[in-house]
């Protein structure tokens, strides 16, 4: 009985569906035998560690982590370093906004350290035309002077820092003195005033007489030299020789023996109890040669000629 096609056909589908699993099969045979962990396939893999010892795999594990640890060493100190760096800078940026923070310090001077009004860390300073008492603070009272600049809090009006800078004050003149107070002109003021002065500079001072005093209190800094009597003696080294005075010996030797010998010999002018002459009058016209021989004298004995 001939097969029909349709009977052929579905031989030959199945025969190729047979040939077709059997060339899969293979393939997921081994899929699941490396699935399961099949020790066969696990030897091939390993049969490159094989040839290594535990002391070459012990060797090399110390040596990784000797690297490492190494590494790590490394790795820290530099944290460390920037760690450090970074804290400095963040202190400068801290001390920078504290010194914004703050209120900006009076600059003030010493007016007056003692006083039945004051403690004993207490001073008087000004500032322009104001008056302040304050403390020493951390300064040591002793240490500060009349006239010298310190910086001052303005809310807790405590001496912050002294300074180099002193207020050298404004000079005044003497225009009388009555009963321990002194009346004082300053140039450009045109009223006197009265202040009052220390019994020791009070002795020391005339009519006319300059000070320096510090305003706006007064308290006299400084006596000054009086400039009237100053601008009379003008000090100098002259260098004039008697050989340069001509046609005047007569006059040289006699000052020779009344000034000069009394200056060398004093011991033995004592001894014979010869009083020297307390000095001498040159007299003559102008142009006379008066000048030049007192000159001659002190450059020869090596004195100070003033011009009075």
């Amino acid at each position: 009985m001939p097969l029909s096609n349709k009977g052929w056909d579905e031989t030959a589908s199945c025969s190729t569906d047979l040939r077709r699993q059997s060339r899969c099969r293979p393939a997921l045979t081994g899929t699941r035998a490396q699935a399961r962990g099949d020790p066969r396939m696990a030897s091939d893999e390993s049969d490159g560690k094989a040839g290594k010892s535990a002391d070459d795999v012990r060797d090399e594990f110390e040596e990784k982590m000797d690297r490492l640890r190494r590494q790590y060493e490394r790795d820290l100190h530099s944290f460390r370093y920037e760690i450090e760096e970074r804290e400095y800078r963040l202190k400068a940026y801290e001390d920078k906004f504290n010194k914004i923070k703050q209120p900006p310090l009076l600059y003030a001077y010493v007016v007056r350290k003692e006083g039945p009004d004051l403690d004993g860390n207490q001073v008087v300073v000004a500032r322009a035309t104001e008056l302040l008492k304050v403390s020493t603070g951390l300064m040591d009272k002793s240490q500060l002077g009349v006239g010298q600049y310190v910086w001052v809090h303005p809310q807790t009006y405590a001496i912050v820092e002294g300074s180099a800078v002193r207020n050298e004050g404004v000079i005044a003149k003497v225009a009388d003195m009555m009963d321990g107070k002194l009346v004082i002109s300053i140039e450009g003021d045109m009223e006197k005033r009265l202040i009052n002065t220390d019994k020791t500079v009070y002795k020391k001072l005339k009519p006319g007489f300059q000070i320096s005093v510090l305003p706006p209190t007064m308290e006299v800094l400084e006596v000054l030299p009086n400039l009237e009597v100053k601008s009379l003696l003008l000090g100098e080294k002259p260098n004039v020789k008697y050989g340069q005075i001509g046609g005047l010996m007569e006059a040289i030797e006699r000052i020779k023996d009344v000034v000069v010998l009394p200056y060398q010999e004093a011991k033995l002018f004592a001894q014979i109890a010869l009083e020297a002459p307390r000095g001498i009058l040159l007299y003559g016209p102008p142009g006379c040669g008066k000048t030049l021989l007192v000159k001659a004298i002190a450059t020869e004995n090596d004195m100070t000629f003033f011009n009075v």
